[in-house]
């Protein structure tokens, strides 16, 4: 057996304001069950709910592991000091051995407590999204290249060309299917919105873009494989999506 999903709900002295203190500080918020409120940022998310009691939320308090708790206090700061959040503060970061503190009271008194630790993935961790994200905008860049200026341009022989272009294809659609297979199995498993938002994309960028090639030269069967595999691979990713937005 396993948990599936496990939410806590955290009380609101003023409803709406709490809804706003929440967005302000880069939560997602969408409606929840009884007109409640998902408060979402990365893979995780609490349920704001429209009660209240003075001793229960003052005594109310929430760790929250991030990669950089100086930076959550900048942020906290510069939303509480605009004066619309009524009790809401913040003090100022704290040093606890190797890890930095920093604690928040949103606008009901519960309590905050953002902290970091360096470890060297995290230390680390901005440095690899900016190595993936160049990988990818090369990567892109030459898709583009492949698709309006064919294979022709690189190196290889005419005698070979369309043989190995057709081995590119079906390792690049091999790769494809392998990614598909380990993280879609993954973002199901685990309720993994984030990981379910880049496959969608990043699945519709490829169809998109194919249907739209072989529409242009006329390959109108793939047209219709393209738009096949777009329901295939999309339905059941935005129904996931919107389920687990929304689920009780």
């Amino acid at each position: 057996m396993k948990i599936i999903d496990l939410k806590i709900y955290t009380p609101a002295k003023d409803f709406e304001l709490s809804k706003k203190f929440y967005s302000a500080l880069g939560f997602e918020l969408t409606e929840a069950w009884a007109g409640d409120m998902d408060c979402r940022l990365g893979g995780s998310v609490f349920r704001l709910q429209n009660y209240y009691k003075k001793d229960w939320a003052e005594n109310f308090m929430m760790l929250v592991g991030v990669d950089e708790a100086r930076e959550w206090f900048e942020l906290a700061k510069k939303v509480i000091e605009t004066g619309e959040f009524g009790n809401a503060r913040v003090a100022e970061p704290e040093d606890v051995g190797d890890s930095t503190l920093c604690h928040v009271w949103d606008p009901s008194g519960i309590l905050l407590i953002f902290i970091s630790e360096p470890t060297a993935g995290l230390m680390n961790q901005k440095a690899y999204i900016i190595w993936f994200s160049i990988l990818g905008i090369i990567g892109t860049l030459f898709g583009i290249v492949y698709a309006f200026f064919g294979l022709g341009i690189l190196p290889v022989s005419r005698d070979v060309l369309v043989p190995w272009g057709n081995g590119v294809y079906g390792a690049t659609l091999i790769g494809f299917s392998v990614t598909i297979f380990f993280a879609g199995r993954h973002a199901f498993r685990n309720n993994d919105i984030g990981l379910m938002k880049a496959l969608l994309f990043g699945t519709f960028a490829w169809l998109i873009t194919e249907a739209l090639f072989s529409l242009y030269y006329g390959v109108y069967f793939n047209v219709a494989v393209d738009i096949g595999l777009m329901l295939f691979f999309g339905v059941p990713l935005i129904k996931m999506i919107r389920s687990l937005r929304t689920t009780v």
